[in-house]
């Protein structure tokens, strides 16, 4: 019985041990090992205990700009200056937890750094001794500036959500707040205040059955939503209007806008109109000019 993969066949018989020690393999494995190391495009790094240079592969000899040969070339050599001052902690630690993970930066040979991730390990021999140090390392210069300009990014965003004078809120399908902005200059919390809550720890009861009701509601239809709600801030109650949308699957942005002011005038306008038609004389409205 045998199984056919793009005209390759395998056949069922019982295949050698996969291994993951390297000294388990023999001289063609090892020279198939070293030439796979030799295309990887990461940087890797073979050092002797005194942290001096004795193998790198063709792309990590590219990437610090150190030409052909890496023979004699010092670790300190491709680590920046504030680097330098971590690199013996960081064999240290290597020693003490088999491995060292984390980010560090390099130093090209035209004098620029650059951000990498860096894996560093000891190397020992049979008896147990330590001989070296191997790392692998990846330049992670892409993304963190990819990273810079999100943070830019979310700053500017934030700065122009606070100058807006609706409150925006983000809930999760419980009714939870992930994030709030807008401004809050008249609120009596502030967004820190808030996120980590759920609407029950914040609002009465009846309100906030009501605008989870709603997010549940948006969440299922899709719909945008529109509730009006009274909410009491000291030393006033205050109107307001919410839109709500869904933004994902389990999220819903909420957009609350105060309409107080507006409500107050309609009110006005409704007691004015009913005095009016309640009055038994004429009443005549004239403009400024009579």
């Amino acid at each position: 019985h045998s199984t056919t993969l793009h005209n390759t066949t395998l056949h069922n018989t019982t295949l050698p041990p996969v291994t993951s020690n390297a000294s388990a393999l023999d001289g063609t494995q090892l020279n198939h090992l070293l030439q796979l190391v030799e295309t990887i495009s990461d940087f890797i790094c073979l050092m002797d205990s005194e942290g001096v240079v004795r193998y790198v592969n063709p792309a990590g000899l590219e990437l610090v700009g150190e030409g052909g040969a890496s023979a004699n070339l010092n670790a300190s050599v491709f680590v920046t200056v504030n680097a330098k001052n971590s690199l013996i902690s960081h064999f240290a630690t290597a020693i003490q937890t088999g491995k060292r993970v984390g980010e560090t930066h390099f130093s090209h040979a035209d004098g620029r750094s650059f951000p990498v991730s860096q894996v560093l390990m000891p190397l020992y021999d049979e008896a147990g001794e330590l001989t070296g140090f191997g790392t692998i390392a990846r330049d992670i210069s892409a993304q963190k500036q990819l990273e810079d300009n999100l943070r830019a990014s979310q700053t500017k965003m934030r700065a122009l959500l606070e100058a807006i004078p609706d409150l925006m809120f983000v809930f999760d399908k419980d009714g939870r707040y992930l994030d709030v902005a807008g401004r809050t200059d008249d609120m009596t919390f502030s967004p820190e205040d808030l996120v980590g809550f759920t609407l029950e720890d914040v609002l009465p009861a009846g309100l906030a059955k009501r605008l989870f009701d709603a997010i549940q509601v948006t969440l299922a239809s899709g719909e945008p939503q529109c509730i009006e709600y009274h909410i009491a801030t000291d030393p006033r109650v205050m109107v307001s209007e919410a839109q709500l949308v869904k933004m994902t699957d389990d999220q819903v942005l909420m957009v609350s806008r105060d309409i107080t002011s507006q409500k107050r005038t309609e009110r006005n306008l409704h007691i004015f109109q009913s005095l009016v038609e309640a009055a038994t004389d004429g009443i005549t409205i004239v403009d400024d000019s009579g």
